[in-house]
């Protein structure tokens, strides 16, 4: 396990709200989706994006894109997610997504914010998930 501070930033891309429970096949079907029928648009790197944002205790909205710049223009059949800045724990994916975040869960020392966490599915390297932690963010700027 490594540590990020990450500034904000934004995923464009398909999205689904649904309970907690289902989180990850859903994450699953949208990452089929997408592959099977990726829509047209400008991002930042190949790279692939999976956000998980918890709007209560209940619900996730997941959103499967990538990295777009912050005027980008929001096509109608796309959502976006902004990530406001914030500290992570970063997961380097051993096996799949669903071991990875098994392994997560077992980790009581993990104080989670629960904003948002999330996945990268990079060209070329290893996937990885980022999990938002609580603390105060501290980005210097050069």
């Amino acid at each position: 396990m490594e540590f990020a501070t990450l500034p904000i930033f934004r995923v464009m891309g398909i999205s689904q709200t649904v309970v907690r429970t289902d989180a990850i096949t859903t994450a699953q079907q949208l990452q089929q989706q997408w592959l099977a029928s990726p829509p047209h648009m400008a991002g930042f790197s190949q790279t692939l994006y999976c956000v998980y944002q918890y709007p209560d205790e209940n619900k996730v909205k997941i959103i499967f894109g990538k990295l777009v710049a912050n005027d980008a223009t929001l096509p109608e059949n796309l959502s976006d997610a902004w990530i406001a800045p914030q500290n992570y724990a970063v997961f380097t994916m051993t096996s799949n997504a669903l071991e990875t975040w098994r392994h997560i869960q077992q980790q009581p020392e993990l104080n989670r914010r629960f904003h948002a966490d999330f996945e990268t599915y990079p060209h070329y390297g290893a996937a990885k998930i980022y999990v938002g932690l609580v603390g105060d963010v501290q980005i210097i700027e050069e």
